[in-house]
Order: C-alpha cells, then sequence, then structure tokens
C-alpha cells in the first residue's frame, strides 16, 4: 500500500513578508510533505515570484532533503517524482476560497493541509499526524491544538469536534490534515460564494455531514499568526451578520 502523501496548497495576498518562515516551516517537517502548491491570488506584492525565488534559491537544499527521505523512505522513483511537483499557480485576484479549491484541485496527494502564508507549523506535526494514521488507517482527519503568535500569545485548546460545537464557532484551525477525498465529497470545497469569509468554517460545517474519523494532537503544533487589524478581524467586527447566517 502506497504511504500517505500530504500535499501543502498555500494561498498567498499580502503576505510576502512572511513568505519564507511558512514555507521554511512546512520545508523542516520530520515528515516531509510530497508537494508544496503556492497559489498566488492576483497579488500586488507579486507572493509568485518571491516563492519560486525561495523555492529556487533560498530554500532549494531544505526541499532537496525532503525528497531525498522520500526516495530512501518509500523508494520514490522517476514516476513517483514525475507525479508529485512543486507548483506556484497564479491566479486573478478572485479570494483565498477560490485559491484553496484552485491548489486543491492540482494537488497529487491524499492529505491535504491548507495554510495561509503568514502562519507556521512546528516540525513534528505531520509526523505525529501521519504516525497516528499508520496505525488508525480509517482517519481521516487530524486536528491540534494551536499556538497564536504575532499580537497575541492566546493558546487555542481545540475542544472536541462536534455538530453543534461547529455551529456555534468554527471548530478547528485552518492547517487541520484532512483525505483529499473529503474534499471531494462536499459540494463546492471551500465556499466561493461567501462575500465576507468564514468559508473554512462552511468546509467544516460541510465535513459534519460525512462519515468523520478525526484525531486530535494535544500538543500545540499549528500556530496562527494573530493580527488585530487583519481582514478577518474587520469582517467580523463590521459584518457581524454572517456568523449569524453560517449558524
Amino acid at each position: 500500500k502506497a504511504p500517505p502523501n500530504i500535499s501543502v496548497i498555500m494561498p498567498c495576498y499580502g503576505q510576502v513578508a512572511y513568505l519564507e518562515e511558512g514555507l521554511r516551516s512546512v520545508l523542516t517537517q520530520q515528515y516531509p510533505a510530497a508537494e508544496i502548491l503556492i497559489v498566488d491570488d492576483g497579488s500586488e506584492d507579486h507572493c509568485g515570484q518571491a516563492a519560486t525565488r525561495l523555492l529556487d534559491g533560498t530554500l532549494a537544499q531544505l526541499r532537496r532533503g525532503n525528497i531525498r527521505t522520500l526516495q530512501q523512505w518509500w523508494g520514490w522513483g522517476a514516476d513517483d517524482l514525475r507525479r508529485f511537483k512543486d507548483e506556484v499557480i497564479l491566479t486573478p485576484n478572485r479570494g483565498v476560497a477560490h485559491a484553496r479549491n484552485t491548489g486543491i484541485r492540482r494537488a497529487r496527494g491524499d492529505w491535504i493541509m491548507c495554510m495561509d502564508a503568514d502562519d507556521t507549523v512546528s516540525d513534528t506535526y505531520f509526523m505525529i499526524a501521519m504516525t497516528h494514521v499508520a496505525t488508525s488507517p480509517q482517519t481521516n482527519l487530524v486536528y491540534a491544538n494551536q499556538q497564536f503568535f504575532g499580537e497575541s500569545r492566546w493558546q487555542w485548546h481545540v475542544p472536541e469536534l462536534r455538530a453543534d460545537y461547529a455551529l456555534v464557532n468554527g471548530p478547528l484551525p485552518l492547517m487541520t490534515l484532512f483525505r483529499r477525498s473529503l474534499w471531494m465529497a462536499t459540494p463546492h470545497g471551500f465556499d466561493e460564494a461567501l462575500p465576507k469569509g468564514h468559508e473554512d468554517w462552511c468546509l467544516w460545517l460541510q465535513f459534519m455531514r460525512l462519515a468523520l474519523h478525526p484525531y486530535k494532537i494535544e500538543q500545540f503544533v499549528v500556530q496562527y499568526r494573530f493580527k488585530k487589524n487583519s481582514k478577518m478581524r474587520n469582517r467580523e467586527k463590521f459584518n457581524p451578520e454572517v456568523p449569524r447566517l453560517m449558524r
């Protein structure tokens, strides 16, 4: 049986200053990602160009080390190297939901992790997750406690995944790992029709209708960069009707 392969989907818009830090956290995983797809969502700061320079230059040696590890562990050959391929995808500015869906459609891995370019993940995250999957292959979603950084040091002890909790608040961190088959079983993946955000919350609500076999990592292995004046904070402040409509 083929080992679990992880595709990392990283939209980028206005986050070029943090891109190297986010990418480096992916490239230093003890369990390497099979591929990284960066989606430049029509950014004015040319995130796509910056991502190409990083992957081909500053971070190229780290990525080559990832590939060597995958070759040694799983016997990756020429076919695997052709199948899994890091990509920088350029799209018109259509929002983060469209960018994530675009990346997932292009992904070849059977596991997906979406992350924003200004967030990070601990180097043990994928290893802990996939070690559990190896012993419990029915698992189709893995989430973890989340550490805030930047303008907040709050720690989010993510509660048990339940439908009633999911309706009250967004139940999971964005950097949750899920099988691509779950995304394919939803009507539209991340909802591109939502005018004012909460597209990840909408995805989790769609997942709640499916046969989920989740696993929670108790460590704080995903890190969310908190900015007091972020687009999400402003949306929540000026558009309180959106969470009500979601519920």
